[in-house]
């Protein structure tokens, strides 16, 4: 399935930059979603992933801290260390495997994997960023006029479609949490050691990676068009 059907061969040379069509129900279901955290400059910290199973519910977020630095806080939460070139290996391997398509938001992990992993080549022919797409409906999910349209995240067209969102977990905090708990981390050496508002904000960092990661899924599936 991952370039049989129509959508797919549309969208396998352009499918991360320039597609403005929506993946289709079935691809939807089947696919699998991608979240990445860490510094704009710097390697992802944390990934979680979502692999999309009957009807597309009662998905189970999986985890993963990719930084070393962040091990003893991973392991507090009985999180999974992994190295982010590994992961990405394991994930596009499971992909092709299992014929699934990769789905994710604004994340430049294309890039990521191309400076980090060294998997751009096969990662390219599965992976779909769907914010083009997103940004072509963006008149229905806002309503505003063509000339007050701004550049959406993830939370605003997850407000707008009316899906459940924390409003303490917003992705703009996502960077401060991250610097706030490393800078903790480093002082300390010990997650046990850190002060409660470092481990506060490693809980909502984790919390807004389950959370940017399960919208982007009800999002598709609310918006995905019947077809296949």
């Amino acid at each position: 399935f991952l370039l049989s059907c129509p959508w797919a061969m549309e969208n396998r040379d352009n499918s991360t930059e320039t597609s403005a069509i929506l993946p289709p129900l079935q691809a939807v279901e089947e696919g699998m979603f991608i979240d990445i955290k860490g510094p704009r400059d710097g390697a992802p910290v944390l990934v979680t992933c979502i692999a999309g199973g009957e009807g597309g519910t009662d998905l189970v977020p999986e985890q993963t801290v990719t930084d070393t630095a962040f091990a003893d806080a991973a392991l507090a939460k009985d999180l999974r260390v992994q190295a982010f070139g590994d992961l990405m290996e394991d994930l596009v391997e499971r992909c092709y495997d299992e014929g699934r398509r990769l789905f994710t938001f604004d994340t430049d992990l294309l890039d990521h994997a191309r400076r980090h992993a060294h998997t751009g080549g096969g990662l390219v022919e599965i992976l779909t960023d769907v914010k083009p797409a997103l940004r072509h409906r963006q008149a229905q999910l806002t309503k505003q006029p063509r000339g007050k349209r701004g550049d959406l995240g993830l939370s605003d067209y997850l407000r707008h479609a009316g899906l459940p969102l924390a409003p303490h977990l917003g992705s703009k905090q996502g960077a401060q949490r991250l610097r706030y708990v490393r800078q903790q981390l480093l002082k300390h050496n010990a997650y046990a050691s850190i002060t409660g508002t470092a481990k506060a904000k490693w809980t909502k960092l984790l919390r807004q990676g389950e959370q940017d990661c399960l919208g982007l899924q009800r999002l598709l599936m609310a918006l995905a068009p019947i077809h296949g």
